[in-house]
């Protein structure tokens, strides 16, 4: 069997890979399964909001590396700076910082941009160093603090925010149509109005969503 699969230059190792797109089929589950469904189109309708703050996390990770490269550029390698996460380059700086935006790893960070006591630092004065090697303690709070409370507390959130209200509003679409097509107009907006205070949208929007 392998003579013949040389024959045809193929190898038999792609023949395996092609067999894993199998587990393709378990996506035939989302045409019966409508609770996966909603998820899936609230989803989808998200994306353009999702993106929207996908710009918005790079721009204020963008603006701290900056800062960061001004601030910590010669800190020595301690704690949670080493030669990958640390503030000398700029795409270092951004992996730092997109790193520190899971809140994973922020406190070795903190501690090794608050490295300014030697022996642990040396805080000899030269002209590319004018610090040495040492952090500062006032600055690393103020920087590492605000920007967590900026990029994880609030803009990823916000990411959750946007997906919940999207699926609350694609919820109440798909009610809207089942109850369309199952009662009268009369309990079809009673139907609505009550999805409408449940979910905590302005009641008034139920006067233009049928005739």
């Amino acid at each position: 069997m392998t003579d013949m699969f040389s024959k045809l230059y193929v190898s038999p190792t792609l023949l395996r890979v092609v067999r894993v797109f199998r587990i393709g089929r378990i996506l035939r589950l989302v045409k019966s399964a409508k609770g996966i469904r909603t998820l899936l189109f609230s989803l989808a309708v998200s994306l353009p909001a999702l993106f929207n703050i996908g710009l918005l996390l790079f721009l204020i990770m963008f603006i701290y590396a900056i800062f960061g490269m001004s601030f910590f550029m010669h800190v020595r390698h301690t704690h949670g700076i080493d030669d990958i996460f640390n503030f000398e380059t700029f795409g270092q700086s951004m992996i730092l910082l997109f790193q520190t935006s899971t809140s994973a790893g922020w406190d070795g960070v903190l501690a090794g941009l608050m490295n300014d006591q030697p022996p642990d630092c040396n805080a000899t004065w030269t002209e590319q160093r004018p610090s040495g090697d040492c952090g500062s303690r006032r600055l690393a709070i103020m920087y590492l603090v605000t920007y967590l409370v900026i990029s994880f507390l609030v803009v990823i959130n916000m990411y959750i925010a946007v997906i919940l209200e999207n699926f609350s509003q694609v919820r109440l679409l798909f009610v809207s149509i089942l109850c369309l097509l199952s009662y009268t107009n009369a309990s079809c907006h009673s139907r609505i109005i009550l999805m409408l205070l449940l979910s905590g949208n302005d009641i008034s929007r139920a006067k233009y969503s049928f005739p």
